[in-house]
This record gives C-alpha cells, sequence and structure tokens, in this order.
C-alpha cells in the first residue's frame, strides 16, 4: 500500500524539477570596457570614450541589465633641488579630479596626494609616490521594460572617462625640479539579464508546471486506488 507520505513526494519532487529546469533557462551576457590603463598623460586634461556593445536582442527578450564604474589613479615621480644650497622646506601638491558617465550613472570624485620635504640638499632627489587612489560605484540595476529599451539594438552605448590633473610645488626658496607621473583609467562592467528565444512565458511555464503536478497527483492517487484495490 502507498502511504500519504510517499504519495506527496512524487508532486513535490516534480515542482521542484520544474523550478529548476525554469531558472537553468536564464541567460547572461556580459562585457567590461576599459580605458587604457597603463598610458602616462602629460596633459592636464584627459578624456575618452568608449563604445559598449548593446545586447542583441536575437539571443531572447532582455529582463534586466546591471552596470557598474570604477576609476584608478596612480601618482608617482621626484623632486630634485637645483637651487645653489640647501631648501629648508619643498612641498608638493598632486590634484587629480575624474569623472565616469553611463546612461544614467556618473561617478565624479577627487585624489589629493600631498608632500613635504625638510632640508632638502643641493642636487638631491626625493622621491614623490606612489600613490594609488579607487572609486567604484554601486551596481545600478534596470529592470523598467521603456528604459530596457534603450540598451537594445545594433547602436553601441556610451561610456565616457574625463579626468584633469593638478600639481602645485611650493618652498621657502631654490628652485626645483619634478618629474610627476600621473595615470589615471577606468572600466565598466554591464550584465545583461535575459529569457533566451523560445522559452515560455512564465505565465504559461506556471501552467505547464500546474498541469505536472495535477498529472503525477491523480497518477499517484490512481496508484494508490489499484493497490488498495487488489
Amino acid at each position: 500500500m502507498l502511504n500519504r507520505t510517499q504519495s506527496l513526494q512524487l508532486p513535490v519532487l516534480g515542482l521542484a524539477l520544474a523550478m529548476f529546469c525554469a531558472e537553468s533557462r536564464a541567460g547572461m551576457v556580459s562585457y567590461v570596457v576599459q580605458t587604457d590603463p597603463t598610458g602616462t598623460y602629460s596633459k592636464p586634461n584627459y578624456s575618452q570614450s568608449l563604445n559598449v556593445p548593446a545586447f542583441d536582442s536575437s539571443l531572447g527578450t532582455l529582463t534586466s541589465v546591471s552596470y557598474s564604474i570604477s576609476e584608478e589613479v596612480l601618482m608617482s615621480g621626484t623632486l630634485t633641488n637645483n637651487s645653489a644650497g640647501s631648501v629648508p622646506l619643498f612641498t608638493i601638491s598632486d590634484t587629480v579630479t575624474w569623472t565616469a558617465s553611463f546612461a544614467s550613472t556618473s561617478v565624479t570624485n577627487d585624489g589629493n596626494a600631498n608632500r613635504s620635504y625638510s632640508n632638502v640638499d643641493k642636487g638631491a632627489t626625493v622621491n614623490f609616490g606612489s600613490y594609488d587612489f579607487f572609486e567604484a560605484s554601486n551596481p545600478t540595476t534596470v529592470t523598467d521594460p521603456t528604459l530596457l529599451a534603450s540598451f537594445q539594438g545594433t547602436t553601441p552605448l556610451s561610456f565616457t572617462y574625463t579626468a584633469m590633473a593638478m600639481v602645485q610645488i611650493g618652498g621657502s626658496g631654490g628652485n626645483a625640479f619634478t618629474n610627476i607621473v600621473t595615470q589615471t583609467s577606468a572600466s565598466l562592467t554591464i550584465n545583461y539579464f535575459y529569457t533566451p528565444q523560445g522559452v515560455p512565458e512564465p505565465a504559461s511555464l506556471a501552467m505547464t508546471v500546474l498541469g505536472g503536478l495535477m498529472a503525477t497527483i491523480g497518477w499517484a492517487r490512481n496508484r494508490k486506488r489499484s493497490r488498495l484495490a487488489s
């Protein structure tokens, strides 16, 4: 005889299997675009615009988009005292302001590195840096169908990054030579989540699962009745 506990295991197993199959059918495409991470920029102003691939609608139906932005600035260099004698105090300030923008998200921040040098001898060279500044935005998620439309098509999306560096030198007399190197880069990570072509919509999938459960329950009941009859 098939007891009640055993007869309930079959529909529960069918539900778990159906949910697993539904989750496994979800698709995701990821892209990472990054500005030149190694270039040294001698100009005080830097700007770059990169193309971001849009979602290919032939893959399926776009359900959500998630993206985040990060920036990094590296500073390093040296200062040489070219004065006729020792200098009691030299100061260097290197400030970089950067902005990265994509879709409705814009991240703006600045990094500032300051160094003071006391009693720098004639002809002596002292180090500046290195300094590392990093900034990352919180992930932005888009699910509104109207907004999702702007992430689809054949036209690439635009990711822009600008940075401005300024170095200031101060000292209590004397001449100095500086070689300050500022490096800056930014990256965008974007994830497209979609339902692949041919996968049923949630409503029809739910009806299919419900029908399967009802059929399983009916089969279990009939099996129980046949055993009781025997």
